[in-house]
Formats: structure tokens, C-alpha cells, sequence
């Protein structure tokens, strides 16, 4: 069989060796120009073709990712073309029951919540998130202290031959066909993927078509994935006026456990305490999505609740310190948007009451930094005027995309500490 696998950015190499180990021949094309001389030392080890362009040529099977533009095959030509998802589900089968989840936002936190459930509940878990992959059972091992999100990623843990009871695999723009239980977290910014021809929903898809069991989707959003689904598979929905929503009454205090209300079916079933000593409003979509998702794994809504008791957050999401008479609230994702730290201000207001709030954003990268949407931002703080007091760039001025009157660069947040009762400082990382 004769295989052209495209785009070795996010993780086509992986692909690659794998069909060369079943005996294909393989020709890999790096259509962003990304691929480092180890992972072209790898391939032509391996015996497999590396190019920058696809070559007019015939192929049985062609595999690319879904946010890659059909341009990029050119004149080359196929019997048949999967997306890397599909590839990825085609090429790995697990004995454990697996939960995927994508979204446009909440992906990391809802996987690390769905993961410390099931652990709690007595369950082995295999756990593929941004943030690594881990195996958690008696003990929590980080197998991997990095890890891309792309489905790839789901063939190194399947290479990996860990035995679990359930995997849950955080993906980039949709499900690979090998979960029971798919989970949309939300498909809000609606992004352009592969040159403007798709958007970020097209790769969702994937999910709602694949799921086998059930799929998990916001009740706001349910209309969206209903006709995408296979006959038999059930669609539970989370959020305001969903089958499970988790809620929280203010006025709330990082000093203070904070009690979430569950609800099922809009009727409120329990109250369960968790610790305030991280932003816990941020993550109540995440607790809905995590709860409705192992419940259908069958999970008791109370045993699952309960579980929350113990969780503490997730590092770079929500975390919370207290230096020097200022709250200082710290996101540190690639996940940092305009819509999101929107998202926290009102949080920051709505729930515990802060009227003086400085914004402080920082690019990981000098790239980075160049892709900031400069006027999204610049909405965002007119649009909360009546409590951001302060937005600032924690970057080189000569760094700044462009001048802009609501942004002031500074050097460290100790600059601006003393002006604000809280600072929400956010680092805007890159996607692996």
C-alpha cells in the first residue's frame, strides 16, 4: 500500500513510521516547512520519503490533518483520504473504556476533572491532557511532562501498552472514533482552520460522529451535534438548563470553602463543599461537563460530586495567591483568548465583589506576542471599564504588535501590584 501522510508539524512523523511498521510505503510531506533534521534523520532511517511538496503521484491512502488545506495535496492523487483523527482510530484499539474530549475552550481542565473523578471512584485512568500524560491509580505518575493535544498523540499512549480502566485523551479539533463517550466542552470562537476553508466546527464534527455511547455537548449548543450522531447514540447535555449543571451563589471568598449546587434537569439534587482557594467559578462549566460525562460512565451522581471535595485546581488555570495585600490570579495556557479573560474579569466581579482589577497579559513568545488580537483586547477592557482600572503588556514596548492607548507595556507585575486589589496575570503559551 502506498501512503502519503501530510503535515509533519502535528504529528504526521507519528503516523508516518506507523503505517511504514505495517509495510507501507510512505511518503511524508512537510507542507509548513517545520520539521527539525531529527524527525528527517527518523524518517529516512526508516525509509520514508520526505518531501516539502506532494509529488504528482498515485496513492492508495492519503492522511491529513483536518485543519490542512485540500490545496496542499496538489497533484497528487488517492483512492482514499482520512483525516488524522480518523487515522489514529483506524490504527489503535484500547481495552480500557476511553472518553475523549475536545472544545474550543475547557478541554484541559475537563479532562484533568473527568480523570480525578474516576480516580477517586477507585479507577485506574490513563490521561492525555496539554499538560502531559499521566497514569493515575494508587499513585499519580507524569509520564510525560509535555505533550501535543494533536490525535497523534493518543497512538504514543497506545504504543505505551498501560493497562487502565478508562483513557481520557484531551484532542485538538474533534474525536478519533475510539470513544464511548465523546465531550464537546463548547464551540464558542468558532475559529478558522485549513486557510479560512473550515472552521474549527468541522473538526468537532468528528466528535459527534464518532462517539459510540454518548455524547456529551452544552445544552445552549445541543442543536448543533443532534443530526451528526448515530442512531443508539445518546446525547446528554451540561450547563444552564442541561440534564447536569453545577452551579455557585456569591458573594464567594478565596478564604472560604465554597459550596456548588447540582443540579439535574434543572432541579437542584445536592450541595457539595469545595475549597474557594482557587477561582472556582471558572471551572463550572468544566465541573457540569466532568460530572454528566461520568455518570454516563456509571458513575453515581453523588459519588461523583463528592469527589469535587478533594480537587484544588489544575496549575496555570484559576490559580490563586495572595502577595502582599493583592489577589493575584494566575492563567498560564495557550487557551488565553480575549473572550476568556473576559470570561474571568466577570468572574473576579460577579462573584467576589472586585471592582479594581489590573489585566496583565503576557506572550510566552515574541511570536506569540505578534498574534495578540491587540482589538479584541481592547474591547474587552472597554466593555469592563467599571472594573478593569489597569491593562498592561508584560513585554519589551519595541515587542508590542502595535501602539495602543488601553495597553501600557511593563517589565513585571510588581510594577502594578499595589494599584489593583486583584491582578489577573495571564500567559498566553504556545499549542504543542
Amino acid at each position: 500500500m502506498k501512503v502519503l501522510v501530510m503535515d509533519l508539524t502535528h504529528g504526521g512523523s507519528t503516523l508516518a513510521l506507523e503505517y511504514k511498521a505495517r509495510g507501507a510505503e510512505v511518503c511524508a510531506v512537510d507542507c509548513y516547512r517545520t520539521a527539525g533534521e531529527e524527525v528527517k534523520e527518523q524518517l529516512k532511517e526508516a525509509g520514508i520519503e520526505y518531501l516539502q511538496l506532494a509529488p504528482d503521484r498515485h496513492f492508495d491512502l492519503a492522511v491529513m490533518p483536518i485543519h490542512c488545506p485540500d490545496e496542499f495535496l496538489g497533484a497528487a492523487a488517492c483512492d482514499r483520504k482520512i483525516t488524522a483523527h480518523q487515522a489514529v482510530g483506524e490504527l489503535c484499539s484500547f481495552e480500557g473504556r476511553i472518553i475523549e474530549v475536545t472544545g474550543t475552550k475547557g478541554k484541559t481542565s475537563t479532562c484533568h476533572l473527568i480523570a480525578h473523578i474516576l480516580r477517586d471512584l477507585g479507577c485506574s485512568v490513563m490521561l492525555l491532557s496539554s499538560r502531559g500524560i499521566f497514569h493515575l491509580g494508587e499513585e499519580e505518575v507524569r509520564i510525560a511532562s509535555k505533550s501535543s493535544i494533536a490525535p497523534p498523540s493518543i497512538l504514543r499512549v497506545w504504543k505505551m501498552r498501560k493497562e487502565f480502566d478508562f483513557g481520557v485523551f484531551e484532542i485538538s479539533l474533534g474525536g478519533t472514533g475510539l470513544a464511548e463517550i465523546g465531550v464537546i466542552t463548547t464551540i464558542e470562537d468558532n475559529y478558522p482552520i485549513a486557510r479560512g476553508t473550515r472552521r474549527a466546527f468541522d473538526g468537532k464534527a468528528q466528535m459527534a460522529a464518532g462517539a459510540t455511547k454518548s455524547l456529551i455537548v452544552r445544552e445552549k449548543e445541543k442543536d448543533l451535534w443532534l443530526d451528526l450522531v448515530d442512531e443508539g447514540v445518546g446525547v446528554v447535555t451540561f450547563g444552564d438548563g442541561g440534564a447536569l449543571d453545577v452551579k455557585a451563589t456569591p458573594p464567594l471568598s478565596f478564604e472560604r470553602d465554597v459550596d456548588l449546587e447540582v443540579y439535574t434537569d434543572g432541579e437542584k439534587e445536592l450541595i457539595v463543599e469545595v475549597p474557594g482557594s482557587y477561582l472556582v467559578p471558572s471551572y463550572l462549566p468544566a465541573f457540569s461537563a466532568a460530572l454528566a460525562a461520568t455518570v454516563e460512565a456509571g458513575a453515581e451522581l453523588e459519588d461523583a460530586a463528592q469527589a469535587l471535595g478533594t480537587f484544588t485546581g489544575i496549575p496555570g488555570r484559576g490559580e490563586v495567591v495572595r502577595d502582599r495585600g493583592t489577589w493575584v490570579i494566575r492563567e498560564r495556557n495557550p487557551g488565553v483568548t480575549a473572550s476568556s479573560i473576559d470570561f474571568i474579569v466577570a468572574c473576579l466581579r460577579d462573584y467576589y465583589g472586585f471592582s479594581s482589577i489590573g489585566v496583565v497579559i503576557e506572550p510566552a513568545t515574541r511570536n506569540i506576542c505578534e498574534k495578540l488580537d491587540i482589538g479584541a483586547l481592547e474591547n474587552v477592557v472597554a466593555q469592563r471599564k467599571e472594573c478593569v482600572t489597569g491593562t498592561y503588556l508584560l513585554c519589551r514596548r519595541e515587542e508590542m504588535p502595535r501602539e495602543s492607548a488601553a495597553l501600557r507595556s511593563i517589565g513585571d507585575i510588581s510594577e502594578i501590584k499595589a494599584n489593583h486589589d486583584a491582578v489577573l496575570w495571564c500567559t498566553k503559551e504556545a499549542y504543542q
